[in-house]
């Protein structure tokens, strides 16, 4: 492994001719490493772009918004209700910030992985998104390796060498609803042979719901040379978040307050540092060597409040509480966590083994749940491509080799307290000032018994370190069979070993089921396809192409039913999970064609796609967030994305632009499970072949129009809109759907001079009520889960009453706006 990385390192500092001018012509990498670019219109998978001015022109807060309003096929969903953790689904596959989705696209900056190890999350809120040059967002290609099972995602970062002999700099300010702040400044400057990028970026929210405020931290620089014969970046990212994101609301909540939130805080903390290298240079015969490597380290901690499973004892039966209180020497009844049915108690214990008395002036129970976080991760990758003439034909041919390496340490607490009546929770202390931590729970019979067996229960702590050993090797053949037919096939073949590694000691009891486990997992993915060129306008394209991704981490120490944990803190078994494997296909058409003033580029495309063994987070019915990771068996996706985008050319008075993109999905499961119904108001929850996966909208549209009053002056109008989604919990879909929605947005920019701009943004201009997604959470008529003040008391002085209706919202941001400026000199 040290020789992969001399060797890496030796080929970064080799001489190189540099690449050619590729003039106008609109060019994509076809891997993670760009090597030679192709040609856009020759790539026979669906491939979308987000230029830097396309960018600098849009408005929105954050990059997820920024490509759900102008990529087809892309759906946001706001499950943490905060502008910078938001969950980004493309054609049914996802990629999320927080543990428990089932992740399915693969993402790149620079050509480094950024999913992180332990879940395969993406954290957006890190992504330097004002150095952020190009977005490209393509469907599955086994090139990119694991997890791109529905696409993959590419940014590229603005770099030094893109400022050769000139500097500048750039400062922009935002002021906005709801307390919102950014502060960006960016620095370029080149001479023509080396150039230098920063980029700080400083944002605030308070958030529009409750208790959700958020700040980022961002720096960004790039140092780049290049001479006659090589080129090499090294660009270093560094990050600081604090966020609060509290999640879905009791619909009967909402009703009475939609900015209020259920269970708060919910923060979520990380420092992140990114260093990485690129280089390209070319061989003696025109070919081309490039290669990565970088270096990353996040430690991320998070702190919420919940409620938990736990209340006196033996409420049902006075011998068997005279008995308990005599075996634990307590006044009261001690208490009890789930398993609480009369002769059949499970007693709850602290960090030093002893039961926990109740207390009559607490009304219920919360928990405080901490988790720590640490993961480095290393990597690298090298690719040679290069023109080959094999019978007469041109064949641009690639071959590349990746390593990832990741070792995560977590480890997790849960505090015992009070849950007020704003439903938050104040911690309990031992005698000595000690906080009250929860770590296992003891066996009881009741009376004429004594303690019994004692295990971790729901409530333990949990402490594992989980290992990622990556390998791929891949290869791909693009060449024109003839002056109408261009043919592209490819192969990969990815290797990934997963080690979990319990370090959880506790002389509270003796564990009887650990984390610990090796697994290993290898797939040779194909992928073949084909351009057919009708006219120079107008082409087909189709393609077949394989997938897979190994469970993480994440879902391998929590995949067992009897033992379900509660994301993201507690994990407590290693069953083995099977990878997923995804097949597909595409089949469309796409033009592009000029009329009078304006370039027109119009796309068609069907896709299919079919999960084989899919992990999906199952709840396991004892909280909002308790569960187990599952295989599934087959899930399908079928589609269609039809998008048209008008640009004006060479003027700048009118319309200058217009997009739309209709998408129709169509996420089922194909094979039947009897999942977990505790929560469900019908008892059951059978899913059967054919029934919708929960949070995908069947439709989905968005619109943008630009209009140019003047070559200072403009004014952009957007719609976004989705029909409603089943809530996680009724995959048997047995249940009405959220309800559709439609969202209008509007901005404006003013450019007095060349070197300053105003402009403006309007989020949800008709203020219109919604929701993005739902679950399905405790509720019950016989006991207040959780006290909610709002919905009223329930005749016993200061008690609030709970939720009745087991349907929990994540609500929509309602109207907002910012206003800003951009100077530069």
């Amino acid at each position: 492994m040290r020789f992969f990385f001399i060797f890496i390192a030796f080929l970064s500092f080799n001489k190189i001719r540099a690449q050619e001018d590729l003039g106008t012509i609109d060019v994509i990498g076809t891997s993670p490493l760009p090597g030679i670019l192709i040609d856009r219109k020759d790539v026979p998978h669906t491939s979308q772009k987000i230029t830097e001015t396309q960018i600098q022109e849009n408005l929105t807060k954050s990059i997820t918004d920024l490509m759900n309003e102008n990529f087809s096929g892309v759906s946001v969903k706001d499950l943490q209700n905060g502008a910078f953790q938001k969950n980004l689904d493309y054609r049914g596959y996802t990629a999320s910030p927080l543990l428990g989705e089932s992740q399915g696209i693969a993402v790149y900056l620079d050509g480094v992985r950024i999913n992180e190890s332990f879940g395969d999350t993406v954290q957006w809120e890190l992504i330097p998104e004002n150095a952020i040059k190009q977005i490209d967002l393509m469907s599955s290609n086994p090139a990119f390796g694991l997890n791109a099972l529905g696409g993959s995602l590419a940014l590229s970062t603005k770099k030094g060498l893109d400022y050769k002999n000139k500097e500048f700099v750039d400062t922009l300010n935002k002021y906005g609803s709801f307390n919102y702040t950014s502060e960006l400044m960016e620095y370029g400057y080149g001479t023509d042979s080396f150039g230098t990028y920063t980029s700080i970026e400083l944002e605030r929210d308070g958030g529009w719901r409750d208790h959700s405020d958020g700040e980022i931290t961002r720096f960004y620089s790039n140092y780049g040379i290049e001479r006659d014969s090589f080129d090499i970046n090294f660009s270093f990212l560094g990050g600081n978040t604090d966020l609060n994101g509290n999640g879905v609301t009791p619909i009967e909540l909402l009703q009475k307050d939609r900015e209020a939130v259920f269970t708060w805080p919910d923060k979520t903390s990380n420092k992140m540092s990114l260093f990485y290298g690129n280089s390209n240079f070319y061989t003696a015969k025109d070919g081309i060597i490039s290669t990565n490597f970088y270096h990353k380290r996040l430690y991320r901690t998070t702190f919420n409040a919940d409620e938990v499973d736990a209340e006196e004892c033996a409420e049902d039966s006075a011998a068997d509480a005279t008995e308990l209180k005599i075996d634990y020497g307590f006044d009261d009844a001690p208490l009890c966590g789930e398993d609480n049915s009369t002769g059949d108690y499970g007693i709850i214990l602290d960090q030093r083994g002893n039961a926990i008395e109740s207390n009559d002036n607490i009304r219920k129970y919360g928990l405080l749940n901490k988790t720590y976080t640490t993961t480095t991760t290393i990597g690298g990758a090298m690719q040679y491509d290069n023109l080959f003439n094999i019978f007469n034909k041109t064949h641009k041919i690639s071959f590349g080799t990746s390593y990832d390496q990741a070792k995560t340490y977590f480890r997790s607490q849960g505090f015992l307290g009070s849950l007020t009546n704003e439903r938050t929770v104040t911690p309990l202390y031992l005698s000595d000032g000690t906080p009250l931590e929860l770590v296992a729970e003891q066996e009881h019979a009741g009376a004429g018994n004594d303690p019994d067996d004692t295990e971790r229960g729901d409530v333990g702590p949990a402490e594992v370190t989980g290992k990622l050993n990556v390998y791929g090797v891949y290869a791909s053949d693009n060449f024109q069979y003839n002056d109408k037919l261009i043919l592209n096939n490819g192969l990969r073949a990815n290797l990934a070993f997963v080690e979990l590694i319990d370090n959880f000691k506790t002389p509270t009891y003796t564990r009887t089921a650990f984390i610990n486990g090796d697994h290993r997992y290898f797939r040779v993915n194909p992928s073949l396809g084909f351009v057919y060129n009708f006219t120079d306008e107008i082409a087909i394209i189709s393609n077949y192409r394989e997938a897979n991704r190994a469970p993480s981490p994440v879902e391998l120490s929590c995949a067992d039913p009897s033992a379900p944990c509660r994301l993201p803190n507690a994990f407590v078994a290693d069953p083995p999970l099977e990878q997923v494997i995804t097949r597909g296909a595409e089949f469309g058409m796409r033009s592009n064609y000029s009329i009078q003033n304006y370039n027109y580029n119009f796309n068609a495309i069907g896709h299919f796609s079919q999960n084989s063994e899919d992990i999906l987070f199952v709840s396991s019915g004892t909280g909002l967030s308790s569960g187990f990771f599952k295989n599934f068996g087959k899930t399908n996706r079928l589609g269609l994305d039809i998008s048209l985008r008008a640009d004006r050319i060479n003027s700048m008075k009118g319309f200058q632009s217009s997009i739309i993109n209709y998408s129709y999905l169509k996420a089922t499961f194909q094979s039947a499970h009897t999942l977990p119904a505790a929560n469900h108001p019908n008892g059951a929850n059978d899913v059967e072949a054919g029934d919708i996966i929960p949070g995908m909208p069947l439709h989905k549209i968005n619109a943008k129009t630009t209009y140019s009053f003047s070559n200072k002056f403009n004014v952009s109008l957007g719609a976004l809109g989705t029909t409603g989604v089943y809530l996680r919990g009724d995959e048997s879909n047995q249940l009405n759907k959220t309800s559709p929605y439609v969202v209008f947005n509007l901005e404006s920019k003013y450019q007095p001079t060349k070197d300053i701009t105003v402009f403006a943004r309007f989020d949800n201009l008709l203020d219109s009520k919604y929701e993005t997604m739902g679950v399905l959470g405790e509720a019950s008529s016989s006991e207040v889960n959780v006290p909610i003040r709002e919905l009223g008391d329930t005749g016993s002085g200061d008690t609030a009453v709970g939720a009745l209706d087991p349907n929990f919202l994540s609500p929509g941001q309602p109207f907002s706006f910012f206003i800003g400026t951009s100077i530069k000199w």
